[in-house]
């Protein structure tokens, strides 16, 4: 799926102070009033009717985590948990696209930060695009 953006003109980078992103070039931020740092929106053309992503940046801790995804809902879900030194990463897409969350969740290995990117029951282009452009998130 990262293939998706490989040289290709049809993607920009989101780069605010937090962190940067690779999207398609129809995909638009748009800035929330945030509880801790910084949320926000991702949508495609300009209405905010046409949400895609959704994501919340805090050092706090306070940023969506996914937990939403438990035994009892996991079969429906791929779920792929991965670390470095500084974060444990959880990425969760449903096995049947439009049918769940398509995010991924990052928390901080020795802070309270936490980072979350999100989109819910996106049609199967939409959620290969969003995959694709998790891929590229660099953590600033």
């Amino acid at each position: 799926m990262a293939l998706l953006f490989a040289g290709c003109s049809s993607h920009k980078t989101l780069d605010l102070k937090t962190f940067s992103m690779e999207m398609p070039k129809q995909w638009h931020y748009k800035s929330l009033p945030g509880f801790d740092d910084l949320s926000g929106i991702i949508v495609k053309g300009q209405s905010q009717d046409s949400v895609v992503l959704t994501f919340d940046y805090s050092a706090k801790g306070y940023a969506n985590n996914l937990k939403h995804i438990t035994d009892s809902n996991a079969k429906a879900y791929n779920i792929r948990i991965d670390s470095t030194d500084r974060y444990v990463v959880r990425t969760v897409w449903p096995k049947v696209a439009g049918k769940g969350t398509t995010g991924i969740h990052y928390k901080g290995s020795t802070s309270r930060f936490a980072f979350s990117v999100a989109g819910y029951n996106l049609i199967k282009k939409d959620q290969e695009l969003a995959l694709a452009a998790f891929k590229t998130i660099v953590i600033k």
